[in-house]
This record gives C-alpha cells, structure tokens and sequence, in this order.
C-alpha cells in the first residue's frame, strides 16, 4: 500500500498579539505550530504530514467556531460533533490576520505532494499566497496542465510564469 504525505508550512511566523482568540484555536488544530524560539512573540504553524482539516470539536470549542464562522459570514455548524474545512477557509483566516496585522502583508501556504512508493502520482507541490486583497494559488498539477502546448517552446513558458506569478507576488499594483 502507498502512503501519501502533504507536510507543509506557512511564512512567515505569525506574531501572536495579531491573531484572535477563535483564529488561534483553528489554526492550532488544523496546523501543527511551536512558539519561534528567536522570536518567542511568534508562531509557526507547519505540518508534518498534512492538515487536520476534519475537526472533532469539544463543546467548547464549538462555540468559538461557530462564533468564528458568524464572524467571517459563514452559516454555524449544528447538530453535528465534527466539521470539515477547506484550504480557502483557512486562507481567509490569514488574511482576516493580514488584514489587522502591522507587520504581515503575506502569507504563504507551501505544501510538498510526497509518497513512500515511486508513483507518478505522489509527487508535486503547491502554494497558496494570501495579502490583504487576494487569495491565489499554484501547484506542479495546474503547471502542467496549462504548460503542455508550450513545453517545446521555451520563452513562452518563462513568459507565462512572468505573467501569472507577477500579479499574485506583487503587493501594491492593484
């Protein structure tokens, strides 16, 4: 049997003093995290084998989630004692962060697509970069698929990654 794996990190480390109580519990269970020990005011939220993004809640935990939901415009969750979230939530999350934060005007969701078995399936990557303004992401799949008319020419894919990296990568131009 094949294991797939999807460890992942977030840059940069998050100041702790900008994320709210209710972002705090959800990314703490959805990502691994360790206080930065260069910068103990800091977080870094990583995964060493993939995001916990079906979620068991306590009852508790549950009223913050919902309150967290209502907040972002989302409908609460009842009847239920698990629920099930989506990078592009999370993506949100950060850039509610972003949004407040003094001293973060990225972030970046960067995940390795690995396997314990030589499959052509098992290996690839991608990233999701959030500012203030926009939530765009790329992967080694979307890649591929929009490159293979252009791989025999290769200026026009240096053209294509100028063109639609500039506008996630730039922070001001909009």
């Amino acid at each position: 049997m094949t294991n797939y794996h999807s460890p992942t990190v977030v840059v940069p480390n998050i100041p702790v003093v900008d994320v709210h109580d209710n972002e705090r519990l959800l990314l703490n269970l959805v990502f691994q995290h360790e206080i930065c020990p260069d910068k103990p005011d800091d977080v870094y939220f990583f995964a060493e084998d993939q995001l916990n993004l079906f979620l068991t809640l306590k009852p508790q935990e549950w009223v913050q989630i919902n309150t967290l939901l209502v907040e972002m415009g989302e409908p609460e969750v009842i009847g239920t004692d698990t629920i099930e979230f989506d990078v592009s939530f999370i993506a949100k999350v950060f850039q509610r962060i972003i949004k407040r934060s003094q001293t973060v005007d990225r972030v970046e969701i960067i995940t390795s697509y690995t396997c314990d078995k030589m499959r052509p399936d098992g290996f690839g990557g991608g990233i999701v970069v959030i500012t203030a303004e926009a939530v765009e992401s790329f992967s080694t799949a979307n890649h591929e698929r929009v490159n293979r008319p252009h791989l025999n020419q290769p200026s026009k894919y240096v053209d294509f990654l100028t063109t639609a990296v500039r506008p996630v990568l730039s922070s001001g131009d909009q």
